[in-house]
């Protein structure tokens, strides 16, 4: 009988603190606007390091270019062939549809990185919550009792 599969996760890996990254100063404005769309969901899952600043930027550049080019295919849908071109040496593919094909591979490649495919999520080693100190909750409720008292109201 063979062994399963070992983990892709590696226990000895560095440690590198949570923080989010800052927003290089290259990326564009379509860019700047994936890349706020897509870190607090990624800081919800305490993925992010600062070290993390250009992989993000490539996979918000990645995302934008397929937009960009989803976008010129749709306006050439007018045509019989919007993924073909006709040129002297007959019909090709539309250059757009190359670029649309090669940023949809770069940003699988990339959200991969960040465990945002199903399959990734299962190789992310992503710690989980802190417990929470029992000392300290008691402590807040018997200084604010109330606070408890509009626990169960809200439920």
């Amino acid at each position: 009988m063979k062994p399963g599969p070992k983990s892709k996760v590696n226990g000895r890996r560095p440690a590198t603190p949570v923080a989010k990254p800052k927003i290089p100063s290259w990326l564009n404005r379509e860019g700047r606007k994936i890349w706020r769309s897509l870190c607090p969901v990624l800081d919800a899952h305490d993925v992010l390091t600062a070290l993390d600043a250009t992989a993000l930027a490539l996979l918000c550049s990645a995302v934008e270019e397929y937009v960009k080019a989803d976008a010129v295919l749709r306006a050439a849908e007018a045509d019989a062939q919007p993924y073909c071109t006709k040129s002297a040496r007959g019909t090709t593919t539309h250059p757009a549809a190359r670029i649309k094909a090669k940023a949809w591979s770069n940003a699988v490649a990339l959200l991969k990185e960040f465990g945002c495919t199903p399959a990734a999520r299962a190789s992310v080693d992503i710690p989980p919550p802190a417990p929470a100190d029992d000392m300290l909750e008691m402590i807040r409720r018997h200084y604010n009792p109330e606070s408890e008292d509009d626990d169960h109201e809200q439920q």
